[in-house]
Parts: structure tokens; C-alpha cells; sequence
């Protein structure tokens, strides 16, 4: 049952944002030029695909993509400060090895570990691999204790320095587990309140608490669902619903960046990532943690959803978002932008 109601601050023409740490009224429809807006980067070598994900480190964003189950997978890296990709590795990664829930997470370090995901018709499917930066390669791991699906999310907890995981879809069910890498171990945690699908997504935000969206589970009709994870207690209860009429879909993503930024670490970000009938989606959201209550930021130029996998990134003081659609949506697909 829900413990908290819904919290949403929209109106028409005009909503309430935090900028800087403090609320002000920001004009949607004609908005200064001072208020931050969206600007094009050098676009991704390709559109979206089926198993996809994008994630940032401390000097670069990581794009890691599969177009199909036979295909060889594509993993670039891109420099923020020169404005351009380079391809990586991928010589020791199986072919179609990143399916549907493909998600990575950075460890603060060294290294980058990503879950491979699955297709619908994949049973029991259980990829898990690390990349070590420095030397450019990739090993595989210990198998997840679970089916993974489309509803798979990854995220790292600097807090016990643990990898945190949603694995599984609304077929395959959804299990919650840690990974620790000192002892190279998972452990089987609670699960979350439900399942989880298309546009799942988790965010480590400092101190115990991990923030998830479980993503379309219901396919049929819109699903809000956004969750706080206590990993002290092991416990999980409901936040205020996100504030989207389709709800959570493919291109669903959670970002907090107060590891990069002190100043952004009350907040999260997020793209609802487009509606469960497959509509695509531009609106962009900051949470309060403090408040539990959204906040609509400018709207995204470039239509982003169709494909799952987070989009979402923080790097050379900016906010990226890769577009990660087909070639039919307005920006083609390939688009990466920065909230400047």
C-alpha cells in the first residue's frame, strides 16, 4: 500500500524548478534565455538498439549497444572536453552478448560493470561482466542470481561500496540483489513492491537510500511507480508518483550527480522515457529527495523512448542526454545533447 500520496508541481504554461538550490517560477512557454536550455554535442556514432546503455564517469560518458541477439556489440567512449567518440574494445564480448535491460554501473574507480540483459524469450539468461578502464577489457563474471529481462537496473552504493541490481521483467519476475566486489558474491535482498519492466531504473543518492522506477510491468496501462530502497533495513516503500499522464516507459532513466556536484546531491533526475503505448516522450524531471515532491526542467528538443536502456549522464559539470531512439524520430535517433 501506498505511504505517501502524490506530490507534483505542474501548471499549464508554467511550473516551479530548483536551480542552484533554490525554487523560482520558470515560464515553459517563453523562457528567458538565462534559464538553462538543451544544446547539441557530437551525436552518437549510431541510433538506438535493443540492449543499450549509457553511463557517466568522472571524465567520460560510455555507451555500450547491441543492435540484435547475433550482432557485434559497440562500445564507445565520449569526451566530453574534445566533443568526440572513440571506439573501445569489445574483442572478448560475445556477439548479441547486451539484449533488452542492458544497464552499467561505475564502481568510483576503476572499473565499469554492466548487467548483459535478455529477450522476452530468453528463460534464464544471467550476463555479468566488468571492464577495467585503464587497460581496455572485458571479463566476465559470477552469474546473476536471477533471469534477467528488460526490467533490469544497476547502480553502485559508495556508501558499502556494493553493486545494487534489479534483474528480471514482467514475465521472468524481478529479483533485487547485492554484489559485492571485494568478495566477488551476491546476495539476494527484498523484493521490490512489483515487478519491473521497460524504463526500470536505480539510483544510488548518498547514505543508505537507493530511488528506483519500476518501469511499464503493466504494458496495458500507465504505470508511475517510483520507490525508495533502504539498503540499512532492507526495506522498501513508495515516493510520490511520477508525474507523466503515460507513465514510466522505455526510455525511463534516474540520475543523481552529488557525487560529481555537492550542489546537486539533494536531487535526482529523470526522463519519464515516453508512454507505455510506445508514444515517444520529451519531458525531463528533478526530484527533491528532501520534499518527495517532481519538478519539470526544460523539455527535452529530441523525442527519446521505442528502445530501453538509461540515457541519462553527468560529466564536465553538465547534464547529457543521448537520444537512443530509431532513425524516424525528430533528431534521428543518434542525438546527444547538454543541459547548459
Amino acid at each position: 500500500m501506498r505511504t505517501k500520496p502524490v506530490a507534483v508541481l505542474l501548471a499549464a504554461g508554467a511550473a516551479s524548478t530548483v536551480l542552484g538550490g533554490s525554487e523560482v517560477r520558470i515560464d515553459l512557454v517563453s523562457r528567458p534565455p538565462t534559464m538553462p536550455h538543451w544544446g547539441d554535442e557530437s551525436p552518437c556514432p549510431k541510433t538506438g538498439a535493443y540492449g543499450q546503455a549509457l553511463l557517466s564517469t568522472d571524465e567520460a560518458l560510455w555507451v555500450v549497444r547491441d543492435a540484435t541477439a547475433t550482432s557485434t556489440p559497440n562500445f564507445w567512449r565520449y569526451d566530453p572536453w574534445s566533443d568526440s567518440w572513440e571506439n573501445r574494445d569489445v574483442s572478448s564480448v560475445p556477439d548479441g552478448n547486451f539484449r533488452n535491460g542492458t544497464a552499467m554501473a561505475w564502481d568510483q574507480d576503476t572499473a565499469i560493470y554492466a548487467l548483459g540483459g535478455a529477450r522476452y524469450e530468453d528463460r534464464a539468461r544471467t550476463s555479468f561482466w566488468r571492464y577495467e578502464i585503464s587497460v581496455d577489457s572485458w571479463t566476465e563474471l559470477a552469474p546473476t542470481p536471477g533471469a534477467q529481462g528488460a526490467g533490469n537496473a544497476l547502480t553502485w552504493s559508495g556508501w558499502d561500496q556494493s553493486l545494487y541490481a534489479m534483474l528480471g521483467s514482467r514475465t521472468h519476475g524481478t529479483r533485487f540483489v547485492r554484489y559485492r566486489p571485494d568478495t566477488e558474491t551476491w546476495t539476494v535482498l527484498s523484493a521490490p513492491p512489483e515487478r519491473t519492466d521497460d524504463g526500470a531504473a536505480l539510483a544510488w543518492a548518498g547514505g543508505p537510500k537507493l530511488y528506483a522506477l519500476s518501469g511499464e510491468y503493466k504494458e496495458t496501462s500507465p504505470v508511475f511507480d517510483f520507490w525508495e530502497y533502504d539498503i540499512s533495513t532492507d526495506t522498501w516503500s513508495y515516493l510520490a508518483d511520477v508525474p507523466d499522464a503515460g507513465g514510466v516507459g522505455d526510455g525511463g532513466s534516474l540520475l543523481w550527480a552529488g557525487d560529481f556536484d555537492s550542489r546537486l546531491a539533494p536531487y535526482l533526475y529523470a526522463t519519464s522515457g515516453g508512454a507505455f503505448d510506445e508514444t515517444p516522450g520529451t519531458l525531463f524531471l528533478r526530484y527533491s529527495i528532501a520534499r518527495d515532491e517532481w519538478y519539470p526542467m526544460p523539455s527535452l528538443p529530441y523525442e527519446i523512448g521505442y528502445y530501453n536502456g538509461n540515457r541519462l549522464g553527468f560529466v564536465d559539470g553538465r547534464l547529457f542526454l543521448w537520444q537512443a531512439g530509431r532513425s524516424n524520430f525528430i533528431g534521428g535517433g543518434r542525438k546527444l545533447i547538454s543541459l547548459q
